[in-house]
């Protein structure tokens, strides 16, 4: 036990597990030899392994594990941060909560039970429990970005560019911290070009790979604030020219994030064991433990860059419906001395080097003739049910279900397209949106999910188009 606990805080789970294996055959019946053998093999990034070893330790301990003032309490904590990696949302949740209310504060119950929020989209919620966890220790500088995230999902982006500030002052090296802070002021604060600038610069520096379009858009803002620009060199239009989202390379990050950020470690000390300060997170990249399945996102993708939070949210219909969606007529306002102006789509130069994607442009559908309009909306509820547990391959057929009946049905496209995102089918999502925005063009959520759709598949100069179209 001692050598498997020294191993585990040393950095090296694997060879922990072998320590705590031979821990529990000297020790079949103690929940601590278990529950450490759980910890391990979760470090070592055995998940199912993990959760066997919990189990064990949960049926020794009993109902001690209920009970704030035993020690087996931990359990509750343990079996909910491994919940997470397996992408068990709804036992997390319930695990993690339970803990945080229980037991004594702690910056760890608080962070992990934001990271189930984060997942789950609810923005508010991770918000909250994010700032709990700074309230009981600040030092993490990955809470902070964490926090400046969910702030812009809240269209709150004065309070997200403290949060990344607050970031990088913990951690000045924290480059997806400057590229958080750098989009902020470019998309969110205009008027702020030179703090968008140095943030660029910044991230430039400190990235080994850059992602793709940041140098093109720092270049844009220096040719923009250049005093006496060459008349002989054209204006470079700087939301033409990047794209608006990137993923991190090698994983599969939340859909949901607007530009890139680092998860915290998951192979970190085991400090939900030992009442510890957590140690400062301003001198580590931090980097999730490795899984193959994406998380669990049920709700709609981006909010809309406006002063107002999001007004579409996935949710049944409250009465169905077998016309299509009402058309939203356009006024132009216009003045005796001043002719009208004439929109114009949004043109993207093509970055070297990016591919694009082939629109498959679907007409759109016509309504079907719904004979059980209430039997529709059972069917929708029934795969949204479905949905919200994570059985997603049940979600999709139930979805396809209601579009058999009613082939206009938005949000049924939207949620299909939703359900192969989080399975890892990004691809196969793309031509889903095409034809739920065919149905609602006007739609703002549905096209900033496809345009992290697209951003996700790498096509750059496509994603940009659709967000800024």
């Amino acid at each position: 036990m001692f050598e498997g606990e020294a191993r585990l805080k040393a950095g090296e789970p694997k060879q922990a597990v072998a320590q705590f294996e031979k821990a529990v055959k000297l020790l079949p019946g103690e929940w601590r030899a278990w529950n450490y053998l759980g910890l391990a093999r979760h470090r070592a990034g055995d998940l199912d392994g993990a959760h066997e070893a919990f189990q064990r330790a949960i049926n020794m301990a009993g109902e001690r594990r209920n009970s704030p003032e035993d020690a087996a309490f931990v359990l509750k904590f343990n079996t909910g941060r491994l919940a997470i990696d397996r992408e068990r949302l709804a036992d997390a949740k319930t695990e993690l909560h339970a803990y945080s209310m229980s037991a004594e504060p702690s910056f760890h119950a608080y962070y992990w039970l934001g990271e189930v929020y984060r997942k789950e989209m609810n923005w508010a919620a991770a918000s909250t429990e994010y700032q709990k966890a700074l309230a009981q220790d600040d030092r993490s500088a990955v809470a902070h970005n964490r926090l400046g995230m969910t702030q812009l999902w809240m269209v709150q982006p004065s309070e997200a560019a403290k949060s990344f500030e607050a970031a990088l002052k913990r951690n000045p090296k924290f480059e997806q911290a400057h590229l958080n802070l750098a989009m902020t002021y470019q998309w969110y604060l205009p008027g702020n070009d030179a703090k968008a600038l140095e943030a660029f610069q910044q991230y430039l520096k400190l990235a080994r790979e850059p992602a793709p379009g940041v140098q093109a858009l720092a270049d844009a803002l220096q040719a923009k604030m250049r005093p006496n620009p060459s008349p002989v060199v054209p204006p470079i239009v700087e939301t033409n020219q990047l794209t608006a989202v990137w993923a991190p390379p090698g994983t599969n990050t939340a859909i949901t994030n607007l530009v890139i950020e680092i998860p915290p470690a998951t192979n970190a000390a085991p400090t939900n064991l030992v009442k510890a300060v957590p140690a400062p997170t301003n001198t580590v990249v931090e980097i999730p433990l490795a899984t193959n399945k994406p998380p669990v996102r049920v709700t709609q993708v981006r909010p809309p860059l406006t002063n107002r939070p999001p007004v579409e949210v996935i949710v049944p219909p409250v009465t169905p419906t077998n016309r299509p969606p009402v058309k939203i007529a356009k006024t132009t306002v216009t003045q005796s001395h001043v002719e009208p102006e004439t929109t114009k789509p949004t043109e993207v130069k093509a970055v070297p080097g990016v591919v694009r994607y082939q629109y498959v442009k679907p007409k759109r559908p016509e309504p079907g003739a719904v004979a059980d309009p209430e039997g529709l909306t059972k069917m929708f509820e029934a795969a949204l049910h479905h949905h919200r547990i994570n059985e997603l391959d049940s979600a999709i057929a139930g979805y396809r279900k209601v579009l058999q009946v009613n082939p206009a049905y938005q949000q049924a496209y939207v949620n299909i397209a939703l359900a192969l995102q989080v399975k890892g089918e990004v691809k196969q999502a793309l031509p889903v949106y095409e034809q739920a925005l065919a149905i609602n063009p006007l739609s703002k959520v549905t096209r900033h999910g496809f345009a992290s759709a697209l951003s996700r598949s790498a096509y750059y100069v496509d994603a940009a188009a659709e967000f800024h179209g």
